[in-house]
């Protein structure tokens, strides 16, 4: 397979800058994740390091091959769109093949891997069957294999499950992990979906305004954010700006901390089920505060509060199990707990 190495990438489309000082590195075999907003450069990337555009500045390299200028064809690398992009009218067999056809590989080679292939994504049966007639799911797992079937080094994944019902993205994306691992084939996938990067990724590159701000596991991205973008884009959280005065630390100039933050700090995350919330007055904990419910949301799992105190508001969310005391409802008054090891201090 492959590691995937970036140095310096820069890229623009007529003045505007696409992404820019790009350096990253994706371990042979790792599912990595590209996670940010519409418009934030990762598909700029990706289309960078398959070779359909390439950089203004710097360097890619795929294992020891710097392959910076090389044409998208050489680089043995497979790509599944956003869309897609099967021939419609061609059968499920057709649209596998078609590869190895390109390459002039043997008869005898192209129906083995195909078998291959057709058993691995759960489509023995119907290779016949066109493409158009198939569902969003079956699609998928055409597309995928197209890809897999010429042996990329790399797989390159543009949102691949957009365009899929929510019950069938969540079974898709369990294939698609599973079927990585038994591979072993090193995997750039592209997202704005925060669920779909967290549960899939062994790392995950943040993106922002075309720059990487964070690269971690999901877990570190997650309890341990560089950026308020990155705390407020990946899970819920409560994101408030601090300031100091008087020798004390307050949220938004409204609620006295009772904790000593880090000289630079500018913001504070905490997450929403950090914040416990009941009845009854204050024990024994570092911030308690009373507070007013403005609405509740159920969601099943979990039941999610907005609370305002002190003129700021606060989300918590509380999970639903067969001890719950019961719900709480807009208009009661609460209070509101949390512990300074809760607060993640963020400088940006």
């Amino acid at each position: 397979m492959g590691s995937i190495v970036l140095k310096n990438i820069c890229k623009s489309y007529n003045g505007d800058l696409a992404c820019s000082d790009i350096n990253l590195t994706v371990k042979d075999g790792e599912f990595f994740t590209f996670l940010g907003p519409s418009g934030c450069g990762k598909t700029t990337i990706l289309r960078l390091i398959a070779g359909f555009i390439f950089p203004d500045e710097g360097t890619i390299h795929l294992a020891d091959q710097e392959v910076t200028s090389l044409d998208a064809e050489k680089r043995k690398i497979g790509m599944v769109f956003q869309n897609y992009a099967l021939f419609p009218f061609m059968t499920v067999r057709q649209n596998i093949e078609y590869g190895l056809k390109v390459q002039k590989r043997a008869a005898a080679e192209i129906r083995e891997k195909l078998r291959y292939q057709l058993e691995m994504i759960g489509l023995g049966g119907l290779e016949n069957r066109k493409v158009n007639e198939l569902s969003g799911g079956e699609q998928q797992r055409v597309a995928l294999a197209r890809s897999l079937v010429v042996e990329p080094r790399v797989l390159l994944l543009d949102e691949p499950l957009s365009n899929l019902d929510a019950r069938l993205r969540d079974r898709m994306r369990n294939e698609l992990k599973l079927l990585q691992k038994k591979l072993g084939i090193t995997t750039i996938f592209v997202t704005h979906d925060q669920r779909e990067a967290l549960t899939m990724s062994d790392r995950i590159a943040v993106f922002d305004h075309g720059r990487c701000v964070q690269v971690d596991t999901p877990e570190g991205i997650y309890s341990r954010p560089a950026t308020s973008f990155v705390a407020g884009f990946v899970g819920d959280t409560n994101l408030l700006e601090v300031n100091r005065k008087d020798g004390y630390w307050y949220m938004e100039n409204r609620i006295r901390l009772n904790a000593d933050l880090k000289p630079d700090t500018r913001y504070i995350s905490i997450r929403p089920q950090d914040i416990n919330i009941s009845h009854s007055a204050a024990g024994s904990t570092d911030h308690g505060l009373i507070g007013r419910i403005e609405f509740r949301e159920f969601n099943g799992i979990s039941t999610d509060y907005s609370i305002v105190s002190g003129g700021i508001r606060f989300k918590t969310s509380a999970l639903n199990t067969t001890l719950s005391t019961g719900a709480f409802e807009p208009g009661d008054e609460v209070t509101i707990t949390f512990t300074n090891g809760s607060i993640h201090e963020l400088q940006q």
